[in-house]
């Protein structure tokens, strides 16, 4: 069994300081599949948010249960 871990960070928006992250994770019965996951996810890279002045990043991995 592989788990996929996503991590989002998000930096602050309209003037405000700080940051925030989310952390979730989607279960695949194998490493292939998991990988073509983190490989689809892998292309959002850094992506400005819309209508305000930050940016967030998602980083995805595999991991072996």
């Amino acid at each position: 069994m592989w788990t996929l871990v996503i991590i989002v960070l998000m930096s602050g928006t309209q003037g405000v300081s700080g940051t925030s992250s989310s952390i979730s994770s989607i279960d695949f019965s194998s490493k292939e599949k998991c990988d073509a996951a983190v490989k689809l996810l892998s292309g959002a890279g850094i992506v400005p948010v819309k209508d305000a002045n930050g940016a967030f990043q998602i980083r995805p991995d595999c991991v072996q249960k």
